[in-house]
């Protein structure tokens, strides 16, 4: 059964497809009517609203006082010509008070509440995408903290600070099978982790019982190693680590096929302990990270003489590629013989504490010894011997670094790996030592962040914000309060008489008087600003730039929204059923200048006595707003709200076609089989 909506907000959608519920903020309304009120405008606004005057000249009236530096464009509702504005003004709406009535009549839709449905949603869309790349840019190079080291660790989870050859690993660890538990991390490399692995893919110890018992462990140790939680003393794991190096033969490969191990050349248990076995292909690239950056677990001799792979083409790449995978092949089932050699003579040295070929850098100890996490190198030396723990403890430090290890086993890890695709032949990418260059990071924050919110985030009323009266209504009254203190003081005589002679001469159309009077208007504002009020004007030139300020702000993220505004489609029933719908989603944004506070701004309301009270079409819209908070909040209680949703299936089942048939019959089914 569906249940989509609730009574509220089937009643705000009925309001909203009614054209009701919605309106310019009525305070900016009786701001801009105050303002175009005061006697200073009496003629001036007439002169701007007849049709008597070339377009120029009226163009000129309605900006003179905007267009130059030293003036008060407020003593004369005059807008900057140079500036771009959301709406272009009109004769009957002129000056900068008339673009802000054509503004906010523009996004309420002009009384298409639809138009107004659009508007929002795009505004509030552009929003919550543009805000989630300027935050992201504000995070991104504090996020890691001082944990940063590549790109390649980045994107690859960390995986490529284990081995940038990702495929060789990721075939090593697959031929590895199971012989790790990357859940007991904290143990790699110790010989009790070796054997609880066995264990737990065998289900017993029993496979290692004589082995161990023979290296003198008491047999009630032996029988408890099974327990994860068992404590061995680093010398009973001395001897255990002697144990499995007496496991050869064909015990040996019955614990390897448990492990589901296919690595070859395992010549004893131990060489499981041993990571230059267990990942003949990959280990003398395996790193571990330090305070310099990530540093060779092993040391292994260069090429003699040295091979350049560094301007391969793609197609060289390629066939260096496909060869190193075809030398990593191991046919399979070949049994226990693939994994031993047969001349003991052939084999590399286990021992990585003195073999020539597996030599550990001694220059990590430093950093093994530093890293604390679980079994320590310290005791990891005497359980086994120095150059075991020292790349053990090293590998187990890279492996500590991919994310979710512990919840992976290593057929997956291998998996990981052989997807993982690195930023090769990328050098700027690979040269990055932040998660983001700064010169991104100075775009974003100097080009897209240029709103008003934390971070100079976009909110909604740097976009639409003209119709709340988002910096307008407040500095408008400002405006008509010095004005009328002005006035009162007799102060604006002359410049009122001027204004009285341009509309007289804009009545007689002698545009030539009309223009020599601009400019006469003009230099008496200049006056009043030097000489008769300098700090009236100053105050009316702070008001004046917030408003226009916030007007340009507004068509420029509009653009960048790609809302335009004059030519939205109207009678859209969709687009309002559709903004019905999202309203309890927009009641969440509750951040100052958010969708909440907006629509609660531009609700519909009406005159009921001295009171301002919003119409029931605007209550249900506000009381949605809510509900969509309480329900989130009940929900993250567990209460649940179930009830609120009104059932959206027919009440009568609606008939159903006869389609053309799928069913096939036995009988044409029979008739169809061939014999």
């Amino acid at each position: 059964m569906a249940a989509l909506l609730s009574p509220l907000q089937l009643q705000a959608a009925a309001g909203l497809l009614q054209n009701k519920g919605y309106q310019v903020n009525p305070a900016l309304t009786a701001a801009v009517n105050e303002y175009t009120s005061v006697p200073l405008f009496a003629n001036l606004i007439l002169a701007m609203n007849a049709n008597t005057l070339p377009v120029n000249t009226q163009l000129l009236l309605q900006s003179f006082a905007g267009n130059v530096s030293n003036s008060c464009p407020a003593l004369a509702d005059s807008f900057n010509s140079a500036l771009t504005y959301p709406v272009t003004s009109t004769q009957a709406n002129p000056g900068l008070s008339g673009i802000i009535t054509l503004t906010a009549n523009a996004y309420m839709g002009n009384g298409d509440l639809s138009k107004f449905v659009q508007t929002f949603t795009q505004a509030n869309s552009y929003c919550s995408i543009t805000n989630t790349f300027i935050n992201s840019a504000v995070n991104s190079n504090n996020y890691l903290g001082p944990t940063f080291t590549g790109m390649d660790n980045l994107v690859t989870a960390g995986l490529t600070e284990i081995n940038r050859a990702t495929q060789a690993m990721g075939d090593d660890l697959s031929n590895a099978g199971q012989y790790i538990d990357l859940a007991n991390l904290d143990n790699y490399g110790t010989p009790l982790a070796l054997i609880q692995q066995i264990s737990r893919r065998a289900g017993t110890v029993s496979p290692l019982i004589v082995a161990l018992t023979n290296v003198g462990i008491d047999e009630n140790i032996v029988l408890g190693l099974s327990n994860p939680t068992v404590v061995v003393t680093d010398t009973v794991q001395k001897l255990m680590y002697q144990a499995l190096q007496n496991i050869t033969g064909s015990e040996l490969a019955g614990i390897l096929q448990i492990l589901d191990v296919w690595t070859p050349n395992i010549n004893t248990l131990a060489d499981l302990l041993n990571p230059a076995v267990m990942y003949p292909n990959s280990y003398p690239s395996l790193t571990t990270p330090t305070a310099d950056g990530p540093r060779a677990i092993y040391i292994t001799p260069e090429a003699n003489p040295p091979i350049d792979y560094t301007d391969l083409s793609p197609e060289d790449n390629q066939k260096l590629l496909e060869q190193e995978a075809a030398n990593r092949t191991v046919e399979r089932p070949l049994a226990c013989e693939v994994r031993q050699s047969e001349n003991p003579a052939t084999v590399v040295a286990t021992n990585t504490g003195s073999g020539a070929s597996y030599t550990p850098n001694s220059n990590l100890e430093a950093t093994v010894i530093a890293c604390q996490t679980g079994t320590s190198y310290e005791r990891m030396s005497i359980m086994t011997d120095p150059g075991l723990a020292l790349v053990n403890k090293a590998l187990t430090c890279s492996l500590s670094q991919v994310t979710n290890i512990g919840r992976m086993n290593l057929p997956q890890l291998s998996a990981a790996f052989l997807v993982a695709e690195t930023n090769k032949d990328l050098p700027a990418i690979e040269a990055q030592t932040t998660p983001v260059p700064q010169a991104d990071l100075d775009y974003y924050a100097n080009d897209l962040a240029i709103g008003t919110g934390e971070d100079d985030t976009i909110l909604l009323i740097d976009i639409l914000g003209t119709a709340a009266g988002t910096n307008i209504t407040e500095n408008l009254s400002n405006c008509v309060d010095i004005i009328d203190t002005m006035y009162a003081a007799s102060q604006l005589g002359n410049l009122i008489t001027i204004y009285d002679n341009i509309y007289a001469n804009t009545l007689a159309s002698d545009v030539a008087n009309v223009t020599t009077l601009i400019g006469d208007a003009q230099a008496e504002i200049v006056n009043i600003k030097a000489n008769i009020n300098p700090a009236a004007c100053a105050e009316l030139n702070t008001y004046f730039s917030s408003i226009n300020t916030q007007l340009t702000r507004e068509a420029q993220l509009l653009t960048r929204a790609v809302i335009d505004i004059g030519n939205v489609q109207g009678n859209n029933q969709i687009a309002v059923m559709s903004f019905a719908t999202s309203l309890p989603g927009y009641g969440l944004d509750t951040k100052v200048g958010g969708s909440a506070q907006y629509l609660e701004e531009v609700t519909e309301k009406t005159m009921v006595g001295d009171v301002l009270v919003r119409t029931s079409a605007a209550q249900s819209t506000v009381a949605t707003l809510r509900e969509g908070r309480t329900t989130t909040a009940l929900n993250a209680a567990g209460a649940g709200t179930a009830a609120n949703a009104v059932e959206s299936t027919p009440t009568t089942p609606p008939p159903q076609a006869t389609l053309i048939p799928s069913i096939i019959t036995e009988a044409q089914a029979r008739q169809q089989v061939i014999y």
